[in-house]
């Protein structure tokens, strides 16, 4: 079954379309003059804006008043140093007419973090025996050896970290033992029984 189609497209465009008159493009040429000029405007005051702000914070920054002698005079106040974590601060008094006053002396340094740590390994096993027992301790700060008398062997300046504690001991009539520990080694005295 065949339909027909009512409307012929061809028929709906106009061969001769209205276009915009002499007062309608006079009308869009005065609306683009008017936005550009308020566009302007804001531009303006935008820039004025961001001096004007630039200007108060500069005056927050630097305080200028009067002396007894009427003279003026400017403090500063120095920025924090962020380059060695500590936070310096002074203030500089300038009066015309004489020396500026000296700056007060910087906080101290936050004291240093201590990296290292003595150690003292005791084997239980061999404090009866006497014997002389040999210790290493294995990890990421190197390998320590040592050898103590009754069971005990210390160790000093070890870096902080994870090791491994490797001990032996022979008692010369044939009894020997070997054994191993993991332990963490912190800043200060350390002391572990195994």
């Amino acid at each position: 079954m065949t339909t027909e189609n009512p409307f012929e497209f061809e028929s709906l465009s106009d061969p001769t379309p209205p276009g915009a008159g002499r007062p309608t493009r006079e009308a869009v040429r005065r609306r683009a003059g008017t936005l550009q000029r308020r566009r302007r405007v804001m531009q303006g005051a935008g820039a004025f804006g961001c001096v004007a702000i630039l200007a108060v914070g500069v005056g927050a920054l630097v305080t200028v008043g009067s002396t007894s002698n009427g003279k003026g005079s400017v403090d500063v106040a120095a920025a924090a140093d962020t380059t060695k974590g500590a936070s310096a601060s002074a203030t500089t008094s300038v009066v015309a007419g004489t020396a500026p006053a000296p700056a007060a002396p910087a906080a101290p340094a936050a004291p240093a973090v201590a990296t290292a740590g003595s150690v003292t390994v005791t084997v239980n096993s061999a404090v009866e025996g006497g014997v002389t027992v040999n210790a290493r301790l294995v990890g990421a700060g190197g390998t320590f050896s040592g050898s103590g008398a009754n069971g005990t062997v210390s160790f000093s300046d070890i870096p902080v970290g994870a090791y491994q504690i490797r001990y032996d001991w022979d008692s010369g009539d044939g009894a020997t033992q070997f054994g191993r520990q993991d332990v963490t080694v912190v800043a200060g005295n350390n002391q572990f029984v195994i």
